[in-house]
């Protein structure tokens, strides 16, 4: 497991992609990456209209899916996953803002004159 490498800026930090939690089969990326693409967001859109527009409440919530295209239920999902996502970056940054300046490395004199 490889880390990220401690850097002066936020924006200039290296990532290791072999870090992410999203599974990738060696040979099927772009099949995954397609069925992550529209997976993902849709079921987040579906636990979003449960929790949020239907307050749990399963009559409500098959009512809502049955008249809401996929489309919508993924557009809706995107943008919660958008927002999770800034939210993140925003937490990482003011996080790595907060964090103490390393020293400079200035030569010091072991000697005194």
């Amino acid at each position: 497991m490889s880390y990220i490498k401690q850097s002066n800026s936020f924006t200039s930090q290296q990532i290791d992609l072999q870090d992410t939690p999203l599974f990738f089969p060696e040979g099927f990326e772009k099949i995954f990456m397609v069925i992550y693409l529209l997976a993902i967001p849709y079921l987040a859109g579906l636990l979003f209209t449960f929790f949020y527009l239907a307050n749990h409440q399963l009559e409500i919530f098959l009512g809502i899916i049955e008249h809401a295209p996929y489309g919508l239920t993924w557009a809706i999902g995107y943008e919660v996953i958008a927002t999770i996502i800034m939210i993140n970056i925003f937490k990482m940054a003011i996080t790595f803002m907060a964090q103490p300046k390393a020293p400079r490395n200035t030569p010091t004199r072991k000697f005194k004159r």
